[in-house]
């Protein structure tokens, strides 16, 4: 929030953010390298009213927020209160079973928010989204999101030179992206190892 208050209104081309859920993540299996890893604030959602407001005073139009099922509908509540005129929930499947027991999830959400009005490039998108998941030994976060996804996104949503911003930034994939693309970026997040992994992915223009 302190980062993006620095910013003026509607300078932000695209919002491509993969924030906490609100579900308290935490790797089921103890051989996963994430076991017992926490998310920041991944245990409550007092901090979304703040944050939709300020997304909503940066973005220029178009925002793209991953979410997952149990949450969506607090999120586009907040969203909305912010004033951001339309929200869809696209599917994002990964072909592989998350974590869970009986029907275990195969997708994740992504909110589509809008200000006003909006055209993908292409103009004949599914709205299922599926790219291959990241091997769980080349997971450098716990919740990282495949680079080929993000540049779906980013490609439909922008052009060359735009800045994207994420704020929940992680280990940089979305930054590695837009870079990959051609598009200026800004990454913002809390923890100073994963500022330093993703400046190490941009340096080299690494999307790992």
């Amino acid at each position: 929030m302190e980062v993006m208050r620095k910013f003026p209104a509607d300078s932000i081309d695209l919002v491509l953010t993969d924030p906490p859920y609100g579900i308290t993540l935490k790797a089921q299996r103890k051989t996963s390298k994430f076991h017992d890893v926490t998310i920041a604030n991944d245990d409550q959602l007092a901090w979304l009213p703040h944050w939709s407001s300020e997304l909503y005073r940066v973005a220029k139009n178009v925002a793209y927020i991953f979410c997952g099922w149990s949450t969506v509908g607090e999120f586009q509540t907040q969203l909305t209160r912010s004033a951001v005129r339309k929200t869809d929930a696209l599917p994002s499947a990964a072909n592989w079973l998350g974590m869970g027991n009986n029907f275990r999830p195969n997708y994740e959400l992504i909110i589509l928010a809008i200000k006003s009005t909006f055209v993908t490039k292409s103009r004949n998108l599914s709205n299922v989204l599926t790219v291959r998941r990241l091997s769980p030994k080349k997971l450098t976060h716990i919740a990282e999101k495949p680079v080929a996804l993000l540049e779906i996104l980013i490609r439909e949503s922008t052009n060359v030179g735009d800045i994207v911003l994420d704020s929940f930034s992680g280990s940089g994939a979305t930054c590695a992206a837009a870079q990959r693309l051609g598009r200026r970026f800004v990454g913002i997040e809390l923890s100073p190892a994963y500022c330093e992994l993703a400046r190490c992915r941009t340096r080299f223009g690494q999307a790992i």
